[in-house]
């Protein structure tokens, strides 16, 4: 509800990212550390001006405001100028201490936006509606389908960012899953979406994409922020009442990707 308080919390997020790298560098721990950000599509509505201008706001309100910084060592320039007095203050050293290298960059994806610009969209002056591939539909809480999103948001990263070593650490969907009598969900509908993601990361490998993993959101069913316990994302299911669980049909379909690591054309 505070535009200014938001930008500052969010630098004071990147700060903290940045010590946490430093003291694990400095303590010559095993393994890797990196960053996890959300980034979806997000593409202009039309090719008017004004609808691009306002997309590129968009954008660099949400993943760019982190990924900027993270690796350019700055803030979005535009977006600075635009939002003007509600900048974060930034003191010395800290785009330094937030920009030191980092061994991956996780993506959390989901959806792709079509932005416009609207004079009612707030500060930024943005509007937007998701955006499904043709015969892809919505998922049940409504978010749009468009793998080609994906391919897209993997090769920005290569080309805007230096293409640092990606993983995908949360992508899946929500669906409707109807148990039959022994608890068993025949969730195509989900195999047919991590079937058409996976095929949209491997087109952006090919295309030079820095990408070593992937992880679908999520293993089991659970707690989904203010929608509670509604909608479900797992390839196994769990009964809330007597705490079983029990694979889906991706679950088993996954297994099989995972076994021969790659998909069967």
């Amino acid at each position: 509800s505070d535009f200014s308080q938001a930008c500052q919390a969010a630098h004071h997020l990147l700060l903290s990212h940045g010590k946490a790298v430093q003291v694990f560098r400095q303590g010559g721990y095993k393994g890797q550390i990196g960053i996890v950000i959300d980034v979806h599509r997000h593409q202009p509505a039309s090719e008017g001006e004004a609808d691009r201008a306002a997309c590129q706001r968009a954008y660099e309100s949400g993943p760019g405001f982190f990924l900027t910084p993270l690796f350019k060592g700055h803030y979005p320039e535009m977006l600075m100028e635009w939002i003007g007095p509600h900048a974060p203050r930034v003191q010395t050293g800290d785009m330094a201490l937030i920009s030191q290298p980092i061994d991956f960059l996780g993506v959390n994806h989901y959806m792709t936006f079509a932005v416009s610009f609207s004079p009612r969209g707030g500060l930024l002056k943005t509007g937007s509606n998701f955006v499904s591939a043709p015969n892809w539909g919505h998922t049940t809480v409504g978010w749009g389908i468009n793998p080609a999103g994906l391919t897209a948001v993997l090769l920005d990263l290569k080309e805007d960012y230096g293409n640092p070593k990606m993983y995908i650490t949360e992508n899946g969907c929500a669906a409707h899953d109807i148990p039959d009598a022994n608890g068993f969900v025949a969730d195509w509908g989900r195999v047919d979406f991590l079937r058409a993601h996976l095929r949209a990361i491997h087109d952006a490998i090919q295309a030079g994409a820095n990408l070593h993993g992937y992880y679908v959101w999520s293993l089991m069913d659970n707690f989904e922020w203010a929608s509670g316990y509604g909608p479900r994302f797992g390839i196994v299911r769990v009964n809330y009442e007597t705490r079983e669980r029990i694979p889906k049909q991706s679950a088993r379909w996954y297994s099989e990707v995972i076994a021969r690591n790659g998909l069967e054309e």
